[in-house]
């Protein structure tokens, strides 16, 4: 019987990830473009948070992408001789198992808090997948879902450790002992979870929220228990609450580090209250524009069977006891992206990247409450199915499903052989012994900085480049922005 678990489960990790990597490899692959791409491709900083930096706290995204980068280039590159589709792969690869991982705990914490069967949890699992997708599909080409993000610095700035904050979330949900500071006999396992905790903390004030509000409701809950019963030793309750402390802790720490730095200095000083209301306005367009009629539907029904249980006498009271835990996190996850996008850039709020915190609750709620109508009768588990299927054709569109991932809004093939054509230049160039050059890049027609190819990264490339092998020495470069080069590639920056 657990050999059949293993194999059913295994088969199922599986089919997940290649689904996810065929997406991301072939699809819509991460390649990089803009030049933040090619800074931050082969950066180097210090694992600790560095006061006054740029990104004083940003510790995972500064270093996973890079290593990730190296990985390809020193891995897939000496045998395809491909710098961008090396690093692509690899991105592609990481994002992948994110997801996978996500999509995993999602499933587990079903089949462990509802006492789903496994079979079930991962039909159900598969369900949030897709709602993860279906949830933008709005417009017959170029949608946005949940993973999209608008650069491979976006990817690992937000999307990534957004769902790695999500991930350590789960296992502390699946195993709340990993995050008592006392007697700790798994110290192995203790230790990697330490390292898991810091760089959530360290990651993102956008994606950090996560963690640190679950701790916050965790802590809540405790206070709850201990009024609920006066009695109960108070010494019990401080316990249970010690690493929710220590984590809220810290993250107020990364806070005030992220505020010594240069981004937070470079932060625009506009009335407060009007960047709040103008959050707020774009918020709730955002969701007129952009939600799926279909997931609109199927939301709609979820919180009539959620109410149905609340009120249901049968209803057991560990399961209201989760939904309210669940519906914490959703609430204050909504407060604080709002006043964390008035306070930095409202528009901030349009992107999905910065939103797939808040709807991982919302999506987490639904699945959990339709697993528990699952648990109460199997039968309703007869649409699932059905509701898979129907799910998969509507994110199906005659256009081009989804957009691609690079902040120049052109396709990933043209945005691979401009890549491409950077790199012969400056091949050629080293090659012919210049110690300094003048490259050609796409022409924005609307920014004196021409981003995203900005005028002043020019030894961005060269840095990156020489960093992984690719050329023997630096060069000193001189962009210049070429509408031949936009022609070449057919290729329209006016809207850049």
């Amino acid at each position: 019987m657990k050999n059949r678990r293993r194999l059913f489960m295994a088969g199922y990790v599986i089919l997940v990830f290649l689904g996810l990597f065929i997406f991301f490899i072939r699809i819509h692959p991460l390649i990089i473009y803009d030049t933040d791409d090619w800074l931050y491709v082969a950066y180097a900083r210090k694992a600790v948070p560095l006061w006054g930096d740029w990104n004083p706290s940003r510790i995972f995204p500064e270093i996973v992408m890079p290593f990730m980068a190296s990985l390809g280039v020193y891995l897939i590159y000496p045998f395809t001789h491909d710098y961008v589709g090396s690093i692509a792969f690899m991105y592609g690869v990481i994002l992948s198992v994110c997801i996978t991982l996500y999509v995993y705990f999602v499933m587990k914490s079903l089949t462990v808090k509802i006492k789903l069967s496994l079979r079930w949890s991962a039909c159900v699992s598969v369900v949030f997948l897709l709602l993860n997708f279906l949830i933008f599909r709005s417009s017959d080409s170029d949608n946005v879902y949940m993973f999209h993000s608008f650069s491979c610095t976006n990817y690992f700035y937000y999307t990534i450790p957004t769902i790695f904050n999500i991930i350590i979330v789960l296992i502390l949900i699946l195993k709340p002992e990993l995050v008592r500071v006392d007697g700790q006999k798994d110290v192995w396992n203790y230790s990697f979870i330490i390292l898991a905790i810091y760089l959530c903390i360290f990651s993102n004030l956008f994606c950090s929220y996560i963690l640190a509000i679950w701790a916050g409701v965790r802590v809540l809950f405790e206070l709850f228990e201990q009024i609920k019963s006066p009695k109960r030793n108070m010494k019990i309750s401080l316990k249970n609450m010690t690493g929710y402390l220590l984590i809220l802790g810290f993250w107020f720490i990364s806070m005030i580090y992220e505020l010594s730095g240069g981004r937070a200095d470079s932060l625009q000083e506009d009335s407060y209250i009007h960047n709040l209301i103008t959050t707020l306005k774009l918020f709730v367009s955002f969701l007129k524009e952009k939600c799926n009629g279909l997931f609109v539907g199927m939301l709609i029904v979820t919180v009539c069977m959620a109410i149905f249980f609340s009120i249901n006498r049968s209803t057991k009271e560990e399961f209201k006891k989760l939904y309210v835990e669940i519906f914490l996190n959703f609430i204050l996850a909504v407060l604080y992206v709002v006043l964390i996008c008035a306070k930095t850039s409202p528009d901030y709020i349009c992107r999905t990247d910065v939103l797939l915190g808040i709807s991982f609750w919302l999506l987490y709620a639904m699945v959990f409450c339709f697993s528990y109508g699952i648990k109460k009768r199997e039968k309703i588990a007869l649409i699932i199915p059905l509701m898979v299927c129907i799910m998969f054709f509507e994110i199906n569109v005659p256009g081009r499903t989804y957009k691609d991932s690079n902040q120049g809004e052109i396709d990933w093939n043209t945005a691979y052989l401009i890549d491409n054509d950077i790199i012969a230049q400056i091949q050629d160039a080293v090659r012919s012994g210049k110690t300094e050059m003048e490259l050609y890049v796409p022409k924005s027609l609307t920014n004196e900085d021409n981003w995203p190819i900005a005028l002043y990264g020019g030894n961005h490339f060269s840095q990156s480049l020489y960093k992984h092998g690719i050329i023997s020495r630096m060069i000193n470069i001189t962009l210049i922005p070429s509408e031949e080069f936009n022609q070449k590639y057919n290729i329209d920056m006016s809207e850049q």
